[in-house]
């Protein structure tokens, strides 16, 4: 009976020992994304801001053409 707790609790140890491990990568990962993910927020905000300025400096449509055209020059 006492044999069959300590091979349980080995076992459960070895287990334990390869979740810790996998939740250490998983964290390191989570960190990555978010890092990552404050990169691409803060690129978005940039470009918000440019196209603000951009339909800002160019005014509103004019009624004839009925839309803004945006080239690749003009972000």
């Amino acid at each position: 009976m006492i044999d069959d707790i300590i091979k349980e609790n080995r076992v459960l140890k070895v287990e334990n020992e390869k979740l810790l491990q996998e939740n250490q990568e998983l964290r390191a990962e989570n960190h990555r994304l978010e890092k990552l993910a404050e990169k691409y927020r803060q690129m978005v905000d940039t470009l918000l801001e440019k196209l603000r300025s951009s339909l800002e400096k160019w005014g509103e449509p004019h009624e004839a053409k009925g839309r803004t055209s945006i080239g690749r020059n003009g972000a």
